[in-house]
C-alpha cells in the first residue's frame, strides 16, 4: 500500500491537500491488485509474478489475477486523464476518476477472463473454435 501511495504522489497527486483521498486510492489499488495474488500464491510468488520475474505458465487463475492487476493499474492511470479538463463536474475531482478507472479496468479484466474461459469451454464442443483459443493462448505467451 505504501508503494502505491508513493507512486501516486510521484505521478502528481496533491500531497498535503488530499492525502486521505490518495491513501484511500492506494488502499483500493492494493485490495484489487496485490491482495488477491498474495492470498492465492503467497507473498514471495506474488511479488515475482507482479514484477515479471516468474511466469505463470498455463495456470488460468494466476493469469486472471495478474491481468486484473495490470488492467486495474492501467485503468486508474487512464482515469486521471479527465482530471485536468475544465468541466467543473463533481465526478472530476481527485481521485474519483482514478477510482472509476481502477474499477473499470478490474471489471474489464474479469469480463475478458470470462470470455476466454467460455470460449475455451465451447472449443471442446465445437472444434472450429480451437483456432481462436490457439490465438488467445499465443497472445498470452507473447506478453
Amino acid at each position: 500500500m505504501f508503494c502505491f501511495f508513493v507512486g501516486i504522489i510521484l505521478f502528481g497527486a496533491p500531497v498535503l491537500d488530499s492525502h486521505e483521498e490518495t491513501l484511500m486510492l492506494s488502499t483500493l489499488l492494493t485490495l484489487l491488485t496485490v491482495f488477491p495474488l498474495i492470498v492465492h500464491t503467497g507473498v514471495e510468488t506474488a511479488m515475482q509474478l507482479l514484477f515479471g520475474v516468474k511466469t505463470y505458465g498455463r495456470d488460468t487463475i494466476i493469469e486472471m489475477l495478474v491481468n486484473n492487476a495490470i488492467l486495474t493499474i492501467c485503468g486508474a492511470w487512464l482515469g486521471a486523464v479527465v482530471i485536468p479538463l475544465d468541466w467543473n463536474t463533481p465526478w472530476q475531482v481527485w481521485p474519483i476518476p482514478c477510482y472509476l478507472g481502477a474499477l473499470g479496468g478490474f471489471l474489464l479484466s474479469n469480463v475478458l477472463t470470462v470470455f476466454k474461459m467460455t470460449l475455451m469451454s465451447a472449443a471442446q464442443k465445437y472444434p472450429v473454435l480451437n483456432a481462436l483459443v490457439y490465438i488467445l493462448n499465443r497472445c498470452q505467451t507473447c506478453n
